[in-house]
């Protein structure tokens, strides 16, 4: 008798995070029951792999246009109450985040939910962690850390190299 897949959620942030997403979705497809999450203001194109109703979203955590203090926390708790909504939802068994602070509050409900999450530094990411890599790293937010360029394994402790998604 055979196991049913586990369930993985994946993070499709937008921009070039999107496609580096995409490209990992195609290595895991057909290995998981795959679920997608991005951000309220993500324009999905109309080619996706998969039907738009599949993919769930949530406010964005960081926008360059909110520059006041309280706009900021009221992102960030909406956003955490999306990821809530998400998680309890889809119901992983594997989170998969790309490079992107939307995956921060995510991480966060799959560390309280014991899920195992997966972290991968965008490729443009040559030298230091960004940002949400160093988040990650830092709350230990991930069991791993993947980072897309062999030499940044020896400057950022805690990070893996297993080759690059595109």
């Amino acid at each position: 008798m055979s196991q049913a897949p586990k369930t993985l959620l994946l993070t499709l942030p937008g921009g070039g995070f999107f496609w580096e997403a995409m490209q990992l979705r195609e290595q895991l497809a057909g290995r998981f029951e795959l679920r997608y999450v991005t951000v309220h203001d993500f324009y999905a194109p109309d080619d996706l792999p998969f039907p738009k109703e599949q993919l769930q979203r949530i406010r964005t955590v960081t926008t360059l246009s909110r520059s006041g203090r309280w706009q900021k926390i009221k992102g960030l708790l909406g956003a955490l109450l999306d990821s809530y909504r998400v998680m309890r939802h889809s119901r992983p068994q594997v989170l998969v985040c790309v490079g992107s602070s939307m995956s921060v509050p995510l991480a966060l409900w799959a560390r309280l939910f014991g899920i195992p999450t997966y972290f991968i530094e965008s490729i443009t990411r040559v030298e230091t962690l960004s940002g949400t890599g160093r988040i990650f790293r830092r709350w230990k937010l991930a069991r791993h850390i993947y980072v897309q360029w062999p030499h940044m394994v020896q400057d950022n402790p805690g990070t893996e190299y297993v080759g690059s998604v595109l």
